[in-house]
């Protein structure tokens, strides 16, 4: 896959509270134009690399990101009521994602500068400093590269999206909120921990609103005697087609 690279370019918009914010003028735009046509991800997919402007300098994904999950979010308007909720929570559950070994990244709609104006307000308003790598990304060049899609709803408003990388920089989940909906990020946590236990145990699914501790499923595909090599007296068959496990 060809790299993307940066230019400059003289026609951003100039998102909400532009007014606060030196203008740099700035913005991201692929030098190969005319664009390639979009790929499209499905789940466990290899994750295209690209390389952005960020907050850390040059960014480049796949030498950040392998070797930890992550979860890829975007951010489509700056000083957003609903997007500074998300970002001081993402802080503010900060040791509940270290101990799932997650790392935060940010992909923004807007020019760098903006992301940076609105870093330091959070931070002056509320005393939370957003510890996290930010880039930008707002011409949506980098999602439709990587075949996210649309950034938009069949309305034309904005849209959040969550994505999901784990350790091999395989798309496990993607999530698309609505711009006045924030992300339930307790459901974020439990989705990642949900998916390191499958992944962890053998022949196992996972229950609606599984959390830790709760009793697993064991697949369809895992046949009675894997289930009493594996599971020995801790698996219980309901019906053939619903068994449990309780560790």
């Amino acid at each position: 896959m060809r790299m993307p690279m940066l230019r400059q370019k003289d026609d951003a918009a100039a998102p909400p509270h532009a007014d606060d914010v030196v203008s740099l003028d700035r913005d991201l735009t692929f030098m190969d134009e005319p664009a390639a046509p979009a790929m499209v991800l499905q789940l466990g997919d290899i994750f295209p690399d690209f390389m952005a402007n960020g907050t850390t300098g040059t960014f480049r994904l796949h030498k950040w990101a392998k070797g930890h999950w992550v979860h890829l979010f975007t951010q489509p308007e700056p000083f957003h009521p609903v997007g500074t909720s998300e970002m001081m929570g993402f802080v503010q559950h900060a040791e509940d994602f270290a101990a799932l070994g997650v790392k935060h990244l940010c992909l923004s709609g807007f020019a760098l500068h903006f992301q940076t104006a609105w870093t330091d307000a959070i931070q002056n308003a509320f005393g939370i400093q957003l510890d996290f790598p930010q880039i930008e990304d707002p011409t949506g060049d980098i999602l439709t590269r990587v075949g996210m899609g649309q950034t938009r709803d069949s309305a034309g408003s904005l849209v959040r999206k969550s994505l999901v990388l784990d350790p091999e920089l395989r798309l496990r989940v993607v999530f698309d909120y609505p711009i006045n909906l924030g992300r339930s990020i307790r459901e974020i946590l439990r989705v990642i921990e949900g998916l390191q236990t499958a992944s962890e145990l053998r022949g196992i699914c996972l229950p609606a609103d599984w959390e830790d501790g709760a009793p697993m499923l064991l697949s369809p595909q895992t046949s009675k005697s894997a289930a009493d090599q594996s599971y020995k007296d801790l698996w219980h068959e309901v019906t053939p087609w619903y068994r449990t496990v309780d560790f």
